[in-house]
């Protein structure tokens, strides 16, 4: 199958694919990268991912930081904490004072709308992500939890009635990380973990989601939001994140439908990977450009391997050998090729993408 070759990006682009990268990003220089089709293949060490989010990403207070960078402090990252909860009940089920400390800050930190975020600005998302780590540490823990993950659902709840990313009263800049677009379908995940309450129940929440997002991937890539072309690849995995919930759950046809769209998807990120293992942050259907950071490798390895590890085995490989080329020292995944910036999130969809490409694999929760 061709391969679609990335080209330079125009300017307008460039900027916003850097602004939207977490730390100080640079792109990767010519030949930077491995093009060779025949190099070795690796995998980052789990044990050393596994320690360095146990410890060095997590404050004493149970703050889980962005990344982790003497000269370039990360900040304190509801989200990432949200992930980590739900990856650390995949590996380490039944009591722990970690996930306990994790849980009773983020709780602590919630927003009086009942959201999570930062700036001062509350997200639907990170909200999503909050809840979803709440619930996987009180079934892993065997201790309901109430109260936090109540506000958190009606928070995210009223998001999607509204059609909206960030709490009320907030007029933020249109970015994909603000708008009503594609990435909000992996909210699903969250929802059906909750099971919906009082006068917010589960089935039109998700049918919202999917009448006014799944329009945006016809074909398996998805646009950020309606009325622009162009695919922020990391936005496109959340997406497709969201389908690979709910193409087990729905009901035939819809089920049917949306699998085919999470196969169609899952071979485009294929399709646009480079020989490397990488894939560039955006792309328009013909050509890609910008950064190639280390979380849309590794969400693509778990899309990969939770659909079919054999068939997209080639692909699996070479993502895995990217994650392993930017594990740090310290065990956590460097964003970037030469970044200093040990990034939590990418460390988190890492370790879970080396959990879900074992043969032996028993999935957990999506983190």
């Amino acid at each position: 199958m061709t391969r679609l070759q990335a080209t330079p990006a125009p300017p307008r682009e460039a900027a916003q694919a850097a602004e939207e990268a977490p730390g100080r990003v640079t792109l990767e220089a010519p030949g930077e990268h491995d093009d060779r089709p025949d190099a070795p293949a690796r995998t980052p060490e789990l044990g050393r991912m596994l320690a360095w989010l146990r410890g060095q990403a997590v404050t004493p207070s149970g703050d889980v930081l962005s990344w982790v960078n003497p000269a370039h402090p990360g900040y304190p990252y509801p989200e990432a904490a949200g992930l980590l909860l739900t990856l650390l009940a995949e590996v380490d089920d039944g009591p722990c004072p970690l996930r306990d400390t994790i849980a009773a800050r983020l709780e602590r930190g919630l927003s009086p709308a009942g959201g999570v975020g930062r700036d001062g600005l509350d997200y639907a998302f990170d909200s999503a992500m909050a809840l979803h780590g709440l619930l996987a540490h009180a079934r892993a823990s065997g201790a309901p939890r109430a109260g936090a993950v109540d506000r958190l659902y009606d928070f995210v709840a009223d998001c999607i009635e509204r059609r909206a990313a960030v709490g009320r009263g907030a007029a933020p800049a249109l970015r994909w990380s603000t708008s009503w677009g594609c990435h909000q379908l992996k909210l699903t995940h969250a929802l059906h973990a909750h099971g919906g309450a009082g006068r917010r129940p589960l089935a039109p929440l998700v049918d919202a989601l999917l009448e006014t997002l799944t329009p945006l991937g016809p074909d398996g890539r998805f646009v950020i939001y309606a009325g622009d072309a162009r695919s922020y690849v990391h936005a496109t995995c959340y997406a497709l994140e969201g389908l690979l919930l709910l193409q087990r759950v729905a009901p035939p046809p819809r089920r049917d439908e949306l699998a085919a769209l999470l196969r169609a998807g899952a071979r485009w990120l294929a399709d646009v990977q480079r020989p490397d293992g990488a894939l560039h942050a955006w792309h328009n259907g013909q050509v890609g450009w910008g950064p190639a950071p280390a979380d849309i490798v590794a969400q693509s390895v778990r899309l990969w391997a939770a659909l079919d590890r054999e068939a997209f085995a080639a692909p699996i490989a070479r993502g895995l050998t990217r994650l392993a080329a930017l594990q740090a020292p310290e065990g956590g995944l460097r964003y970037l090729p030469g970044s200093s910036d040990i990034n939590t999130w990418c460390t988190i969809f890492a370790a879970q993408a080396v959990l879900w490409s074992r043969p032996d694999a028993r999935r957990g929760p999506l983190a």
